[in-house]
C-alpha cells in the first residue's frame, strides 16, 4: 500500500499544481493589463548575470532524475525513459518561459526583486487579486509536498534494489 499511496498522491499533486500553473499562465496572457515591453533587448542583462541566474535556473530541473526511480515498471523502457525525460524536460522549458513572460509582463523588476520568494503569486495577485495570490501559495505547497513526495518514493525503492542485488 505505502508504495502505491505515493504514487497516487504523486501524480494527485502532480495534476494539481499544473492545473494551478496552468490557470496562472491562461489568465496572465489573457490579462489586458500584461505588458511586454521589459521582454525587450534594452531589459536585457549582461552575460554573467545570465550564467548566475542560469546556475540558479539548473537547480529547478533537479528531481529529473527521479524518472529513473520508477524505471522498473516502465513497459519499453529503451524507448520510454528518453521520451519521458526529453518530453518532461521540453514541458518544463515551456511552462518556466511562460511563467517569466506573465510575471515579467505584469510586475516591474523592482517590485519582482522585493517579491523574489512569491514573485508569481505576487504577479497573480496584480491580475487575479488576492483569489490570485492565494492560489499561486496553495501551488507552492503542493510542489513542496509533491517534491517530498517524490523523495519518498525514490528513497523506499532503494533498501529494494540494495537487497536483491546483495549490497
Amino acid at each position: 500500500v505505502g508504495p502505491r499511496l505515493v504514487e497516487r498522491s504523486e501524480s494527485l499533486l502532480n495534476v494539481c499544481k499544473l492545473l494551478i500553473l496552468g490557470a496562472f499562465i491562461v489568465a496572465g496572457l489573457a490579462s489586458p493589463a500584461l505588458t511586454l515591453e521589459r521582454l525587450g533587448p534594452a531589459d536585457w542583462v549582461g552575460p554573467v548575470d545570465i550564467v548566475a541566474g542560469g546556475m540558479l535556473v539548473f537547480l529547478s530541473y533537479e528531481g529529473f532524475e527521479l524518472i529513473a526511480n520508477a524505471s522498473d515498471r516502465i513497459r519499453q523502457p529503451r524507448r520510454t525513459l528518453p521520451w519521458a525525460y526529453y518530453g518532461s524536460v521540453a514541458t518544463a522549458i515551456a511552462l518556466y518561459v511562460l511563467m517569466v513572460v506573465v510575471t515579467v509582463g505584469h510586475l516591474p523588476f523592482a517590485t519582482i526583486a522585493r517579491t523574489q520568494n512569491y514573485a508569481l503569486s505576487a504577479a497573480a495577485e496584480a491580475f487575479m487579486g488576492s483569489p490570485g495570490f492565494q492560489l499561486l501559495a496553495v501551488g507552492a505547497v503542493l510542489a513542496a509536498a509533491s517534491a517530498i513526495n517524490a523523495d519518498l518514493f525514490g528513497a523506499s525503492k532503494l533498501p529494494v534494489i540494495l537487497a536483491q542485488e546483495g549490497r
